[in-house]
């Protein structure tokens, strides 16, 4: 196996940026979540008035969950709102995925309450013995208050259940938002999506970015195991991930991500999905000897390389001319430094020529697609992704008009826009429109307003 790296004379240079970029202060980017929760009541919570059960008040209050940067660690506040006065708790817990939910674990401590001195007296009534609620239980029930809890939280796609200081706790209706799956592309990994992830997440949204199996990691080091997948695996690892979510998400994908989002859709998973600068599929082929050329300077490299080794890394040379060829020249070895990862080289041996990749255009049980193309691009141009937009007319037409039940199918060009959307100047304009556009659809699908559509759409 080989594994091509920058060269020498760059790397003092690379590493002086990276350590340049770490004193500066430059952190990964944070993300927040809250989340509207209510105590969960059951027989469990009944007190007896006479021979009447009587509830006890069901409790309401807030979870904060704020990510410090790595998607792992997580800081937790709690706020329970009681007759008696809020209750608010701080600490931390450490997040996984199983199973299509998230299980945070960890401990928080309780701030200090104005009414426990007060309570505490001999005699009170006991109503800080259970610190969140539950009614007095006599003076004899009357302990300190311990400091920290433990506290365990489920998330099943946005839907909470919270089980603190044995209270447990759960959503409020209308409190959570379809979740989002983010693919990336070749050369990147999720990290690519993090200012993306925190922008969704900020905005209510349960957000999942895994990366492609057996990639990840830091830079400059070779994953043992990336070499062994190729796009039918790749698109496999993320269509059981999918179909573990409790229902069906939107799928956002960058280049190769595009083109895996394309086939997941394909396969009737995702209830929409936003295809960005998408590698084309099989039979996909440049309209032009203009967009011909711009596509094979860009990676032609990549297919040669990958014809003698299973996994490769961009060249220097290739991450400027393919990805950050508009960032500032003193900016571009960080970049490569922060960003640029290794890739399996099955994704072009067999991503774009071969049938691994090939899409049944005229399906019409797919999801809504977008598709956004940038008019700078370099490494999959606008014209190649109207290429693939018009193969999807073409099977979705009969006699030059749509037929019906045809799926919504939109192309956005946006002038400017180089293969680095994701992170360049400008992307949260294409993250809120994109969306936009998938809240809008999804709504109009599920009302039965929204009929046979398919445009182009052209945005600076």
């Amino acid at each position: 196996m080989t594994f091509p790296s920058p060269s020498t004379q760059l790397r003092p240079l690379a590493l002086a940026a990276l350590g340049s970029l770490l004193l500066s202060g430059v952190a990964l980017a944070q993300s927040e979540q809250t989340h509207r929760i209510r105590r969960r009541v059951d027989v469990r919570d009944m007190r007896l008035r006479g021979n009447h059960p009587r509830p006890i008040p069901r409790e309401t209050g807030t979870v904060k969950l704020t990510d410090a940067g790595d998607g792992t660690a997580f800081a937790v506040e709690v706020r329970i709102d009681r007759s008696a006065g809020p209750a608010e708790f701080r600490g931390s817990a450490t997040r996984s995925f199983l199973e299509g939910t998230f299980l945070y674990e960890g401990t928080v401590e309780r701030l200090p309450d104005p009414f426990a001195e007060l309570d505490a007296r001999p005699g009170a009534a006991g109503r800080l013995a259970n610190p969140l609620g539950g009614g007095a239980q006599g003076a004899s029930a009357v302990r300190p208050l311990p400091k920290k809890y433990g506290i365990r939280i489920l998330d099943d796609g946005g839907r909470l259940r919270v089980t603190l200081g044995g209270a447990e706790f759960e959503s409020l209706p209308g409190s959570t938002k379809r979740p989002i799956v983010l693919i990336h592309g070749a050369w990147l990994d999720s990290g690519s999506w993090r200012a993306w992830k925190a922008r969704l997440e900020g905005a209510g949204y349960r957000v999942i970015a895994p990366d492609w199996p057996g990639h990840g990691g830091f830079p400059l080091r070779t994953p043992t195991e990336a070499g062994n997948y190729g796009p039918k695996e790749i698109v496999a690892h993320y269509a059981e991930i999918i179909r573990k979510l409790p229902e069906k998400p939107i799928l956002i994908g960058h280049s190769f991500g595009g083109l895996w989002v394309q086939m997941l859709l394909d396969r009737g998973l995702g209830a929409a999905g936003i295809a960005l600068h998408p590698a084309p599929p099989a039979g996909v082929l440049p309209p032009s000897l203009r967009a011909a050329k711009t596509l094979l300077a860009a990676n032609l490299p990549a297919f040669r390389r990958a014809r003698r080794a299973d996994v490769l890394m961009p060249e220097f040379s290739e991450f400027v001319n393919g990805f950050v060829h508009h960032e500032p020249v003193e900016a571009r070895t960080g970049l490569f430094l922060t960003y640029a990862r290794p890739t399996t080289a099955k994704v072009y041996r067999l991503g774009v020529l071969r049938k691994e990749t090939r899409i049944d255009f005229g399906n019409r049980l797919r999801a809504p697609l977008l598709m956004v193309a940038g008019g700078q691009d370099r490494t999959v141009p606008a014209e190649v992704v109207a290429q693939t937009f018009r193969k999807y007319i073409d099977a979705l037409s009969r006699g030059g008009k749509l037929r019906p039940g045809a799926p919504p199918t939109v192309l956005r060009r946006y002038v400017g826009r180089t293969h680095w959307t994701l992170l360049e100047q400008g992307w949260e304009d294409v993250l809120d429109d994109s969306l936009a556009w998938a809240e809008r659809t999804l709504e109009a699908v599920e009302a039965g307003a929204y009929g046979a559509q398919a445009f182009e759409r052209l945005a600076k």
